[in-house]
């Protein structure tokens, strides 16, 4: 047999077989490393939307607070 042997040589005590499995085995990783690349990429941007609405909230919180704070020292000053 030579070096560069085509797919419809006989079968090389199993060999033929077990590359076909490789192969099988191959292709089945590769859908699933795709499948688990999109859920990352799908977490990602879940996250990146939640620290957007954190930070949002983080905000708001901070602007009433002040609010709240700049009322209180107003109606303080106001005393006589």
């Amino acid at each position: 047999m030579t070096a560069a042997t085509s797919h419809s040589d006989p079968p090389r005590n199993g060999w033929t077989a077990y590359e076909k499995l490789v192969l099988d085995k191959l292709d089945n990783h590769a859908e699933r490393l795709e499948k688990i690349e999109h859920r990352i990429s799908t977490i990602q941007t879940s996250v990146a939307l939640l620290k957007l609405k954190a930070a949002f909230v983080a905000t708001a919180a901070a602007m009433g607070a002040s609010v709240v704070v700049t009322w209180v020292f107003q109606v303080v000053s106001q005393q006589p």
